[in-house]
């Protein structure tokens, strides 16, 4: 049968301009021209280099065949469609603030400052400014705001469609799945990966389904794949495409200005990323210092990639989302919010969300492959991060996204296990029985859909009723307010 070869390095090339081309419109066409231009010429010349740049091993190739990558192909369309990406199926209600979110990106000038409120937009819009752009495109042709919304749209869909082929394309390569029943295995196990939400559900709420079983302990999740890709597609598919570039070997180097361009789509997910960076790095170092080889460890941290992640974009980035109006509430425990005095409400959510969702996971998982460590640390991770609160009052936004990286870490574990099992053994009971029971949260999701889709008689329901945060009340979450005074605004945003 005829198969097509996919070079890995290429692969993960495509991957990194897959994640910088967003950073670098905004750099280039939001910042002064006096900062914007040397950022021009840094970024062609990383991109020169990455290109350039030779293989690992001349082994280092992703062979599948046809029937396999027509699989993958229809498999991400349909995944991004029925998520409600490009409007032409049902949307969950945090589209609302997305969708505002996109269109103002289309609308307005960049950088996007509500003038009369003297409000700018402040977001991880990064998904977004590519199709934006091409959406600004429309309108300069001559053509309506409406045909430039619909023509983004499309884009949208296009643009995370392939964001997450070529997650899946590095995924296949890192567990090994190159035959078509094991790429099979991969794609539904990916997709329906989750912690035992109805165990919990089942306790809390009886036999009831409120068609969001995620919910159940009130103040604290963990996101399955699906559902991250359902309500956040514009962190879940940048994070699996930078998660399978930490795990793909011979990209070393890379790993920290993969972690700096993540914090433009999800500075959350950033967070719950850097426990693994900090492995990758010390494994780099151990492999180096068996070698005896220092110079390669000092390369490491000062090659101009690194430097300028660190040193230019990450000050930038910085400045304009400590702009936004949200980040004045400032960090918290979840003790300092609630009253998590023994026996207390929340104190119960908690404990019960740690036993059923996080120790579940662990504990199968640990007798499975008790040496894995990414089993660790992301257990660890979500223990530390579904502590935190980040936003006004008791906003689960960061808690939620911050362990989305520790779901996407043991769901690739599970793959690989799953891959690398010869005969059906007590293993595999287990790891089947889990994935069992956890898919019936992304299950959940498409009946939620299936019954809105039902009522409304429209594939189309569209979450759109915000349209625009050109308001004097937009959501703190999305906006910085009294601009003039933000230091991002003042000396570094093109803007007056």
């Amino acid at each position: 049968m005829n198969t097509i070869k996919f070079n890995i390095d290429k692969l993960k090339n495509y991957g990194i301009l897959y994640l910088s081309l967003p950073l670098f419109l905004f750099c280039v066409l939001w910042l002064k021209l006096y900062i914007a231009l040397p950022i021009l010429l840094i970024f062609i010349y990383i991109i020169i280099r990455l290109l350039r740049r030779k293989g690992t091993a001349g082994d280092n190739i992703l062979e599948l065949n046809l029937p396999a990558i027509i699989l993958i192909i229809l498999a991400v369309l349909f995944w991004c469609y029925t998520s409600g990406i490009g409007g032409g199926f049902y949307q969950s209600w945090d589209q609302h603030f997305k969708n505002a979110t996109f269109r103002d990106l289309i609308n307005f000038k960049w950088p996007v400052i509500y003038e009369r409120y003297n409000i700018g937009l402040v977001y991880y819009f990064g998904i977004w400014i590519v199709p934006a752009l091409m959406g600004k495109l429309v309108i300069f042709l001559g053509f309506s705001k409406n045909v430039a919304w619909i023509f983004a749209n499309i884009f949208l869909y296009l643009w995370c469609s392939l964001g997450l082929l070529l997650s899946m394309l590095l995924l296949c390569s890192y567990c090994k799945c190159h035959k078509f029943l094991k790429v099979l295995m991969l794609l539904a196990v990916f997709m329906a990966f989750s912690s035992p939400d109805i165990i919990g559900h089942f306790i809390v709420n009886g036999i009831y389904f409120t068609g969001n079983i995620e919910w159940w302990s009130v103040d604290f999740a963990l996101r399955s794949n699906t559902t991250s890709i359902f309500w956040a597609y514009n962190q879940a598919i940048p994070l699996w495409l930078a998660g399978s570039l930490f795990l793909e070997a011979g990209k070393e180097k890379y790993i920290p200005l993969v972690l700096v361009l993540t914090l433009f789509y999800s500075p959350f997910c950033a967070i719950g990323l850097v426990p693994f960076y900090f492995y990758f790095i010390l494994m780099y170092i151990k492999k180096k210092v068996s070698e005896n080889n220092k110079k390669d460890i000092v390369s490491y941290f000062i090659n101009i990639e690194n430097v300028f992640a660190y040193l230019v974009i990450l000050p930038i980035l910085y400045l304009f989302y400590t702009s936004n109006t949200s980040v004045g509430s400032g960090l918290r425990l979840i003790w300092q919010q609630f009253n998590m005095s023994f026996m207390s409400t929340v104190f119960i959510e908690y404990v019960l969300f740690i036993c059923i969702e996080v120790l579940t996971l662990f504990f199968c998982l640990l007798i499975i492959d008790r040496h894995n460590v990414y089993i660790y640390i992301s257990c660890i991770s979500i223990l530390l991060l579904s502590m935190v609160i980040i936003g006004e009052g008791t906003e689960v936004a960061f808690r939620i996204s911050a362990t989305m990286p520790a779901v996407f870490f043991l769901s690739v574990v599970s793959i690989k296990e799953l891959s690398e099992i010869k005969k059906i053994n007590y293993k595999a009971y287990i790891l089947g029985a889990l994935i069992l029971i956890g898919a019936i949260t992304p299950l959940m999701e498409y009946a939620r859909a299936a019954n809105a889709i039902r009522q409304n008689r429209s594939l189309a329901v569209v979450a759109d009723s915000i349209r625009s945060y050109n308001s004097k009340f937009a959501d703190h979450n999305f906006a910085a307010d009294n601009i003039d005074e933000k230091f991002f605004y003042k000396y570094m945003a093109n803007y007056k």
